[in-house]
């Protein structure tokens, strides 16, 4: 976990944004993971000195410095263990104590979420440290990064997850491609489109999400539900029938009694990844770069 290059802008235009930079706390200390030449260019656009992060491994660097020189007087961050020193030992597993809850202007995971295995109160306890107007930022893996952690997380995760409902508005989520010039995505909330989000890439893909806390509201009374799921069940409810599972069933009706299985299967498969890519990118609109981003 760390602050990369699309972290370190995602920063850079929340700061043009007027996002509060006075407290932030982070999910596990955040390594800080620029080369020296990146750093200096960092220097050209932030008014402060970021010497200390030079000329140091991966293991030495961490990213207090670059907070500090964004404006944060406070900067914490929680781990289950102190190998990295952080500034708050709890195990994000269990409910943080009553003081940490609305506390911190930016509460940020740099890809430490899908470590831990008890995700709706890990999120809670990030949600409820947030204070009403600030942010809760994250870069996460997407796609691609089984094998990784825990979990891999989707467009619709997040846009269920911080809800009005649980106090939040979801204000940007990016898909970045984690490869030289990767493409970038902003995605719609899949209850807008009426469709699943999908994106296939031969690179990883990860998520940088933008949620803002508007007040202060009971996390997860409810629990959160699949976009297209609760419109089915709301359609069946109001008698309207819904709209069919996703599946391939006019796929079915090729005319297999005549043609063989190992020359219909194949067309099959390629027509439902087809049908995939189109429908799954309904909701995703290509940017080049994090300036179309809204806090």
């Amino acid at each position: 976990m760390g602050i990369e290059i699309n972290c370190a802008n995602l920063f850079l235009r929340a700061k043009e944004a007027g996002v509060p930079m006075e407290s932030i706390v982070t999910v596990g200390r955040q390594n800080f993971a620029l080369s020296d030449d990146a750093v200096e260019r960092l220097e050209t656009v932030i008014p402060a000195s970021l010497s200390e992060l030079k000329g140091k491994s991966l293991d030495e660097k961490f990213a207090e410095t670059f907070f500090q020189a964004l404006g944060f007087s406070t900067v914490h961050s929680v781990d289950v263990s102190d190998y990295e020193s952080c500034t708050h030992l709890h195990d994000l597993n269990a409910p943080i104590p009553d003081e940490w809850r609305n506390q911190y202007d930016v509460v940020f995971d740099g890809g430490s979420l899908e470590h831990v295995f008890n995700l709706p109160v890990a999120l809670k306890n990030c949600m409820e440290m947030v204070k009403t107007n600030g942010h809760f930022m994250a870069f996460t893996p997407c796609n691609g990064f089984m094998g990784h952690g825990f979990y891999q997380f989707s467009p619709e995760l997040f846009y269920r997850v911080f809800s009005e409902e649980n106090g939040f508005e979801l204000r940007s989520l990016v898909l970045i491609e984690m490869a030289p010039r990767g493409a970038m995505y902003l995605a719609t909330d899949p209850a807008t489109t009426k469709a699943r989000t999908y994106l296939e890439s031969p690179h990883p893909i990860s998520a940088l999400v933008i949620a803002r806390k508007l007040d202060i509201r009971p996390v997860f009374q409810s629990p959160p539900q699949q976009s297209d799921y609760s419109a089915r069940w709301l359609d069946n409810q109001d008698g309207q029938g819904g709209p069919a599972a996703p599946g391939d069933a006019g796929l079915r009706k090729f005319p297999s009694r005549w043609v063989p299985g190992f020359v219909l299967n194949p067309v099959r498969r390629a027509l439902r990844r087809r049908r995939h890519r189109l429908e799954g990118r309904k909701g995703l609109s290509r940017i080049d770069s994090l300036e179309d981003i809204t806090f």
